[in-house]
């Protein structure tokens, strides 16, 4: 069967699993949006078969798979983070997966402090003077030298550097920095340097040597400000549990897409509530085997033999729903299922973000058919023509499915080519 084909057939199967008999129902679940009415199906003449959940953006948990990522979020709605351009996001590095770098002279732990967002700890940055080095005599050397990887990439708007504050003759002096461009203060006598940064490149690391100095310098802070949005943002739902096998309905979302920004949403399903497989060391050379989530937390570090996807009970992410579709989009991920999430990633551009205010999913239980084989023919024809269709539907029915008694068919226009 061809693309178009396959399409009309999820298409189809879709809306059947949403006319079947009514001993099926039908629940809607609605991340968001909670100042919106009810859904129009609570005011059918069968609301009786409705099943309606209302969700926050907030009720995450990460037990269930739950997750975000540089995110904006709050009861309006998720969107793309944009930095305060007056907080220092230096302190945070950890956070987002960074790290301070290491020299063979120190480990980043030695100059953690000047990083730590405290002003009552401080880096005494030690005496150096080339001509008593072993090495070639050179004013800004590896003694005075430290880097911070920021976890992320950032527009830095600003630096400020604080030193001196107990002994003023101990304030950093010259000083050579690595953001994006090299540049180097001198003769700096500010206890509180600020030092913009005016170039619009993103960095993912400050590097950062002190100049030689005949006595120890006291670096107090290193605070970092960044400006504009992340460069990516992410929302991964909770996996949720329908309860039993469920037949995928259409997914309805509100949110905006500024100029040049992106926003993908994807689907994928299980047979089971966990996407992973977890493995152990036997002790026999590589071998391994299968344990529980349970059990491979308490494993010893050494005794863990990591996580694989269970391709067995989990499809993979889904290509990305067209944010176009947002009135109604037929969910594409494998059905039924009894187990649905999804994720929304975010990427920014330049002063541009996107955002969802709400996402809603709809599915019936018991399904209709546990599989739905289906062919349309001509699968392909002109616009505004009236034309016949022959079409084939197998259904395969099974334990509480209901069956269904009625068809809906939609058709849609695709570009030429």
């Amino acid at each position: 069967m061809d693309t178009a084909a396959r399409k009309s057939f999820w298409l189809l199967f879709a809306l059947i699993s949403l006319m079947c008999l009514e001993s099926s129902a039908l629940t809607i679940y609605r991340i968001g949006g909670e100042s919106l009415p009810p859904p129009a199906e609570l005011s059918a003449e069968d609301a009786r078969n409705v099943r309606f959940e209302q969700l926050h953006w907030t009720d995450l948990d990460p037990d269930l798979g739950g997750k975000v990522y540089q995110l904006d979020l709050d009861a309006q709605g998720i969107r793309a983070l944009e930095h305060d351009p007056q907080v220092n996001i230096a302190p945070t590095y950890e956070e987002r997966g960074g790290y301070l770098g290491r020299t063979i002279w120190a480990s980043g732990d030695k100059y953690a402090s000047a990083f730590d967002g405290d002003l009552n700890t401080v880096w005494m940055a030690s005496r150096y003077l080339c001509s008593e080095s072993i090495w070639e005599c050179n004013e800004y050397a590896a003694p005075g030298a430290f880097v911070i990887t920021l976890g992320g990439s950032f527009f830095i708007d600003r630096l400020r550097i604080i030193s001196g504050l107990v002994d003023p003759s101990a304030t950093v002096r010259n000083i050579r920095m690595q953001v994006a461009e090299r540049f180097e203060i001198r003769d700096n006598r500010e206890q509180y340097l600020v030092v913009p940064i005016t170039h619009d490149q993103r960095v993912s690391f400050i590097d950062m040597t002190l100049a030689e100095h005949d006595r120890a310098w006291e670096v107090v802070e290193v605070e970092v400000y960044a400006k504009g949005y992340v460069d990516e943002s992410s929302y991964v739902s909770d996996i949720t549990d329908f309860g039993g096998p469920a037949a995928w309905g259409e997914m309805r979302w509100s949110g905006f897409r500024e100029t040049g920004a992106k926003l993908f949403i994807q689907t994928r399903s299980g047979a089971d509530e966990d996407p992973n497989l977890y493995w152990r060391f036997t002790g026999r050379g590589d071998e391994r085997s299968e344990v529980t989530r349970s059990q491979y937390s308490k494993l010893a570090l050494g005794q863990k033999a990591g996580l694989t996807y269970d391709l067995d009970s989990w499809t993979f992410w889904s290509a990305p729903y067209d944010l176009a579709d947002s009135s109604g989009a037929a969910v594409v991920s494998l059905g039924p299922r009894r187990y649905l999430q999804f994720k929304v990633d975010m990427i920014p551009h330049n002063e541009s973000g996107s955002g969802l205010e709400f996402l809603e999913i709809r599915a019936s239980t018991p399904p209709a058919a546990s599989e739905l084989l289906g062919e349309i023919f001509p699968f392909e024809v002109n616009a505004g023509q009236t034309s016949r269709f022959t079409y084939a539907v197998r259904p395969t029915l099974k334990g509480d499915d209901t069956g269904f008694d009625r068809l809906e068919m939609t058709s849609w226009c695709l570009p030429a080519g």
